[in-house]
């Protein structure tokens, strides 16, 4: 999980608002794909939970986008011809807090979660009904998230604060399955880009290492900066070196 910066409100989203429930204004009649293409933009290309990759867009053989005719680019279609492959979650979920359907502020894109029956079930399909405390969009939430190199070397997220540690754990799953070692993975790679950008004999001081560190971060975080996709779990880095603090 990393901290994300919620752009404005996506005009669907705008409009669905406006109506009366009786006259559309329901979550039901939004137009999804916009409010998808929004969050994707928001949250770099990553599921706002677990990190991992969502392929919102079609992709030619070499992982670029593919666009029609009008220049846009093409949503990509899930096995139900559905045109938006991640979800759009909430927070507060639908089936407790309704009122909340439609708050831009409680959205969040999040991956299938092993719905599909490939991988453990994680992020919004274990999280079903119960609400979260944590919100990748709220700084005091996220900056108390942090994380642990277990004897596999692999890393676990988990908190001090016992609601958030239930999120991290129970609701949202993010231990689960392969999670930890692809976060230990990228974290890994991180710190080698470093060293090969800052050499282990300069002598710095805890300040100076920490500004540099998060200057190499914040270019080697982009997998594709001009299309606005970010590595696959590099929000640990964050979480590891307390970026949100």
């Amino acid at each position: 999980m990393r901290l994300l910066q919620k752009g404005p409100r996506p005009p669907a989203l705008a409009t669905t608002c406006a109506l009366p429930p009786d006259k559309g204004g329901t979550y039901d009649n939004l137009d999804k794909p916009p409010v998808s293409e929004a969050l994707f933009r928001d949250q770099g290309g990553l599921c706002g939970f677990c990190m991992r990759r969502v392929a919102l867009y079609e992709q030619d053989v070499k992982g670029k986008r593919l666009y029609d005719a009008e220049g846009r680019p093409r949503l990509r279609k899930g096995r139900d011809g559905v045109a938006w492959p991640w979800k759009i979650a909430h927070r507060c979920p639908q089936s407790t807090a309704p009122e909340r359907a439609l708050d831009w502020s409680n959205m969040i894109g999040a991956c299938r979660g092993g719905d599909d029956g490939e991988g453990p079930r994680t992020c919004d399909t274990l999280q079903g009904s119960e609400a979260l405390t944590v919100d990748p969009y709220a700084r005091a939430t996220v900056a108390q998230v942090r994380c642990r190199i277990g004897a596999a070397r692999e890393v676990a997220l988990y908190s001090d604060d016992a609601a958030i540690e239930g999120d991290l754990h129970l609701r949202l799953g993010l231990n689960r399955g392969y999670l930890p070692a692809n976060r230990a993975e990228v974290l890994r790679a991180f710190k080698q880009e470093f060293s090969r950008r800052v050499p282990r004999h300069t002598t710095l001081s805890a300040a100076e290492k920490a500004r540099l560190r998060r200057e190499v971060y914040d270019d080697w975080k982009w997998e594709d900066r001009a299309e606005g996709r970010l590595r696959p779990f590099c929000g640990v880095v964050e979480v590891r070196y307390d970026f949100a603090r």
